[in-house]
């Protein structure tokens, strides 16, 4: 009895973590009407049965869905669905199981949204769809306890042949613009903003030796170094209806421990994914000149959603830097054929505006040797130095006509010869 009594005390007993709740059932009922923790809780055996429930935020990944749009095109979709248990009891009372419920109800709701979108329309308001589909599966959770925190659409697939007609397309426009630019003299200035957002480091931690308990204490070990998340290419449909592949780096470091660990399940997965849909919704919106010309925009534009989006989980997104940006061979030459063009269009515009700045000059100095005579009769003769420097011709100095005027009675006044007659 007495060696017993103590071990099945220990037995009742039920360690709670932070982020867990205990929803404890007595005969059946639930005790309380409410979940209990975190801490240490009494469960009496034969007449309890508790259930432990993770309230931190869980990462959803929704697989390829085949969608057919309103405007009968087939595509492959796919996205990611953050969300938590705020009442733990509705979570156990209402569903059978909460998380494969939300799954399928994510699935369905993501089909089901689409499905009245046009191609054009999910391709260029992918934030507004997503917080469509955020909205509507907040609402249907809500009885299970459930809080949907982002609903992000990571990949937008459309059939090959399509892809390639909208390159062609792509291609037909930048080669029109070829043909224009032959012609016109526009030149575009680009602005380059950079700004940063730093945050302080909250003194929650410890360092050194620590002690724990054992059979009491758990201790999880947090990395507070600066993580290099490296994002793979993302095949992403540009808002000019332009295939590329673009890749990018993610650097973040965890900024409060406490945060990392009891908000979020895989806080590194978390951010993982979170990166690579923040990556495609933003250059979705972009044109391929837009990408090409303002990749430092881009990235400080991923890195404050980024920032905002991970501030809950303890997370600084420190920097974000585009790696590379991979487009079609054939519009590879129809760019460069474009480029070719616009630069012969400049080339033919300066040589233009030179020979009309030259002529101006011409223009001018004839108005003034017509004025004076004597600075025509001094160009003159600062020919005949330039001319004589080489000493390899021979030159002939004629008399001014003037000079001639009284020999032989003969008169040049007004360019015509009179003869003298007495």
């Amino acid at each position: 009895m007495i060696i017993t009594f103590p071990i099945s005390i220990w037995m009742c007993l039920k360690i709670i973590k932070e982020y867990e709740r205990a929803v404890v059932f007595r005969l059946g009922r639930i005790q309380a009407d409410k979940a209990k923790g975190p801490g240490l809780i009494l469960v009496l055996p034969c007449i309890d049965v508790f259930v432990k429930v993770d309230l931190r935020t869980v990462t959803c990944n929704i697989p390829p869905q085949e969608i057919l749009t309103r405007d009968s095109v087939t595509t492959q979709v796919d996205g990611v669905v953050y969300y938590r248990i705020y009442s733990a009891v509705s979570a156990v009372a209402n569903v059978n199981d909460v998380h494969q419920a939300t799954f399928l109800l994510a699935q369905t709701t993501l089909r089901n949204v689409l499905g009245t979108q046009t191609l054009s329309q999910i391709l260029a308001g992918r934030e507004e769809i997503a917080h469509s589909i955020q909205t509507l599966l907040d609402d249907a959770t809500e009885l299970w306890g459930i809080q949907v925190a982002r609903v992000e659409i990571k990949d937008v697939r459309i059939p090959v042949q399509l892809q390639r007609s909208m390159a062609a397309e792509a291609e037909a426009t930048r080669e029109a613009r070829a043909r224009n630019e032959s012609n016109s003299t526009k030149s575009f200035k680009s602005q380059h903003v950079v700004a940063a957002i730093r945050r302080n480091i909250e003194p929650y931690f410890f360092t050194g030796l620590i002690l724990v308990l054992p059979c009491i204490d758990v201790f999880v070990k947090v990395d507070l170094r600066t993580v290099t998340c490296n994002i793979p290419p993302q095949e992403i449909l540009t808002r000019d209806s332009v295939t590329t592949q673009v890749d990018g780096v993610v650097y973040y470091r965890i900024y409060s421990a406490v945060s990392a660990v009891a908000n979020v399940n895989d806080v590194h997965q978390a951010t993982f994914l979170l990166a690579q849909t923040t990556l495609r919704n933003v250059l979705g919106t972009q044109t391929l000149s837009q990408i090409l010309a303002g990749r430092e925009e881009i990235a400080h534009s991923i890195q404050t959603l980024l920032d905002d989006a991970t501030e809950l989980w303890g997370i600084q997104v420190a920097r974000v830097e585009i790696k590379d940006v991979r487009i079609p061979v054939q519009l590879q030459r129809s760019m460069a054929a474009e480029a070719e063009a616009t630069r012969e269009a400049r080339a033919r515009v300066l040589a233009a505006e030179g020979e009309m700045n030259a002529s101006k000059s011409l223009k001018s100095a004839s108005m003034v040797l017509t004025e004076s005579p004597i600075a025509l009769q001094l160009r003159y003769l600062q020919t005949l130095t330039t001319v004589a420097t080489e000493k390899n011709s021979t030159i002939v100095f004629p008399l001014p006509m003037n000079i001639l005027e009284g020999i032989g009675g003969i008169s040049y006044n007004n360019n015509k010869k009179l003869p003298n007659r007495a």
